[in-house]
């Protein structure tokens, strides 16, 4: 079959999906909104986890054993004798996609760290083209110290923890090898184009059978026409512009986030922080080489931090992450529709599909039980690791644009000037962060959805919504506690500003942390 006829057959192939999908409509409808798209997978590795189980063991004589006089009050589970390493890959899998992605995951979930040799050479190239990790200070790298320093001077054996700098000195060569030795990127696009490795007959053209369809597409790009629109636009030349525009706002917004997680418990997290503040270099200038005093750390943070983690026992995760962009465009798309009826093997072969490296960062979440909870330790350990996955994708949107996602606004308080989004500390968000409110608008010369700024509101302190994991059970919890004495009503956050012609059919998206 040549060129033309695969492209016919491709298009013809889209508009036998389009009656499932296009309704008459008013074209005073809100211009559909479409989500970016998300793979993500875990690093594994045996010199790690040797750590964490080792951590977990010795952790009971470590400057102050909180979690010790609580055993007897926690509920015990058959994963509570799971290594704590293999209990966060379990966990890592059953964590859905965060709801601002569609979840594009591939198979593989887990990438084994030890079975992928590099090079130095590799390791070289491979850290040049991830140099820009954003620098942090103050209660920031009182965090950071918290997640990488020794643990040899912290708990009552020694502990090794040598092997980490390499890890994270070769991961960004080995995340290139594993997603080059997995052909990550030819199989996000052909998820896009629902690849099955079967060739299905094209319902309208005999003799022609393609490996491929639309109908993913057709889902998450909400394609619709107006009566007006179905009665002027050719069947043909819907299909075509579905092409297109599927090209720049559904596929080119597809990213990849490897995510490599590590665990200490929050009796070594407490030593290192009192390490910190009373200038113990034992544990700070192992990761810094300065003594406590050269780190400029906010006295009254640190202290902050000290007695929430003393408050009860619970977990540290510290989630570090790569971020890489599906590279697509109209030239690609043109080429990829040569191999519609090839199996994915020859794509693959082709070289078009690829990925860019985007930015990496790391966040950690320090998760605590009250004293009064019966939570059993694997519960903690799945909490903080959700939470530190979360925090870390919240992190990774802050600081860069082309990663940002936007939250349609849910409601709008006119009284007050408040408007609300199913959005909060999930996405990271604290008091007076300043958000965009956008509107969209469709250029039918071009074919393109822009986002125009109209205005920008600053997220309200007393009204941010706790969506994280498990918040209704940590909620609970408290309130058991008496820690807090009534439960929180919030289902979405409220943002103050006066936004002319403002409604429902717009959005907000982040523009500057507070």
């Amino acid at each position: 079959m040549n060129f033309l006829k695969r492209r016919l057959a491709f298009t013809l192939g889209i508009l036998s999906l389009l009656p499932c999908v296009i309704e008459a409509q008013s074209q005073t409808d809100a211009i559909p909104f479409r989500r970016s798209s998300l793979y993500t997978f875990i690093v594994k590795t045996d010199k790690d986890s040797v750590r964490v189980d080792k951590a977990v063991e010795g952790s009971g004589n470590v400057i102050l054993d909180v979690a010790g006089s609580l055993a007897a009050k926690k509920e015990a589970t058959a994963e509570d004798s799971i290594p704590k390493s293999e209990l966060i890959l379990n966990v890592f899998t059953a964590i859905p996609i965060p709801d601002q992605f569609n979840d594009h995951n591939l198979p593989v979930r887990v990438m084994d760290f030890d079975l992928i040799p590099v090079t130095k050479e590799e390791i070289d190239e491979a850290n040049r083209e991830t140099v820009g990790e954003k620098k942090t200070s103050g209660f920031g790298r009182f965090m950071k110290a918290t997640g990488e320093a020794s643990l040899s001077a912290v708990s009552s054996g020694t502990i090794s923890v040598d092997t980490l700098p390499n890890i994270n000195t070769q991961l960004p060569a080995v995340l290139k090898k594993f997603i080059a030795s997995e052909n990550i990127p030819a199989r996000l696009v052909g998820k896009w184009y629902n690849y099955t490795g079967e060739k299905r007959p094209h319902p309208f053209l005999s003799n022609v059978d393609v490996y491929y369809d639309m109908s993913l597409i057709q889902e998450r790009g909400l394609y619709n026409a107006s009566a007006e629109d179905k009665a002027t636009v050719s069947g043909a030349e819907q299909g075509e512009y579905i092409l297109k525009d599927a090209g720049k706002s559904l596929i080119p917004n597809t990213f990849v986030m490897a995510l490599y997680l590590q665990y200490l418990r929050t009796e070594e997290t407490l030593a290192k922080a009192q390490g910190v503040a009373t200038g113990v270099s034992g544990v700070v200038g192992g990761v810094f080489g300065k003594g406590a005093g050269d780190l400029a750390l906010a006295g009254t943070q640190v202290a902050g931090a000290i007695a929430g983690i003393a408050a009860g026992s619970g977990y540290s995760v510290q989630a570090t992450s790569y971020l890489y962009q599906l590279v697509w465009d109209d030239e690609k798309r043109m080429q990829f529709e040569s191999y519609l009826d090839k199996p994915i093997e020859e794509l693959i072969a082709s070289g078009i599909c690829e990925l860019q490296f985007v930015g990496k960062d790391k966040k950690s979440a320090i998760i605590r039980s009250s004293r009064f909870s019966k939570k059993p330790e694997s519960d903690l350990v799945k909490r903080a690791t959700a939470r530190a996955i979360d925090a870390v994708i919240a992190k990774l949107q802050n600081e860069y644009d082309v990663f940002k996602t936007k939250a349609k606004i849910a409601k709008i308080d006119e009284e007050n000037g408040w408007v609300y989004a199913a959005i909060g500390l999930k996405e990271g968000i604290e008091k007076g962060d300043v958000y965009a409110v956008l509107e969209a608008t469709y250029d039918k010369a071009t074919e393109e959805v822009s986002f125009k700024k109209v205005g920008t509101v600053k997220a309200e302190g007393k009204q941010i919504w706790d969506n994280r994991y498990e918040a209704d059970e940590e909620i609970a919890e408290d309130l058991e506690s008496g820690e807090i004495k009534e439960k929180p009503t919030l289902t979405a956050t409220a943002f103050s500003g006066r936004v002319k012609n403002l409604h429902t059919g717009m959005y907000l998206q982040l523009e500057k942390k507070k």
